[in-house]
């Protein structure tokens, strides 16, 4: 088994091939392969990944009476972050990237999709601005936007953090932000 942050696979094609790949994993196309070697070495600093998910075993159709059963999650995860062990099901946190695919397929609700929470959202958002005063950087700008959202760095004001928030709208009702 390997342990890293960071994997840049160069094989055609790449070992990993999902949907959603995992964090830290990169597999350029040739014409990417120059802008991913100039974004690696910036990846630095603390990384926090909230947990998309929820999930009761007490009512999960997957398996009951000993039978076989619901693999509608499974087959619904692009990430792949979910799989079968015996009579439940396991989801690993580090590869979910809440695409929320499983929540919408599950017919028990065994499984929702939960936003990171209020708390984890602040905890974020500080490590950010803690990282950039450490840098030395003065008067942080913080750009709050959602993932599908295109930015080209040369566009945005000096100063600037981005704060990626998969929901923008609900995670700030939620944190008290918005009305």
């Amino acid at each position: 088994m390997i342990t890293s942050d960071l994997i840049l696979d160069l094989q055609t094609p790449p070992s990993v091939q999902r949907g959603i790949l995992p964090p830290g994993y990169f597999a350029p196309k040739s014409d990417e392969l120059a802008d991913t070697l100039a974004q690696l070495p910036e990846m630095i600093g603390e990384f926090s990944k909230p947990r998309y998910f929820h999930y009761d075993p007490s009512i999960c159709a997957h398996s009951s009476s000993g039978l076989h059963g619901c693999t509608r999650c499974i087959d619904a995860c692009p990430a792949e972050a979910i799989i079968s062990i015996g009579s439940k099901i396991e989801v690993n946190p580090n590869l979910c990237q809440g695409g929320g695919a499983c929540a919408a397929a599950c017919p028990s609700g065994a499984i929702r999709y939960q936003y990171p929470s209020p708390a984890q959202t602040v905890d974020q958002l500080r490590i950010l601005l803690r990282t950039y005063h450490a840098a030395g950087g003065i008067a942080p700008k913080i750009l709050f936007h959602r993932s599908a959202m295109p930015l080209e760095l040369a566009q945005l004001p000096p100063r600037c953090c981005r704060f990626r928030w998969k929901n923008l709208a609900v995670s700030a009702r939620n944190c008290g932000w918005l009305p």
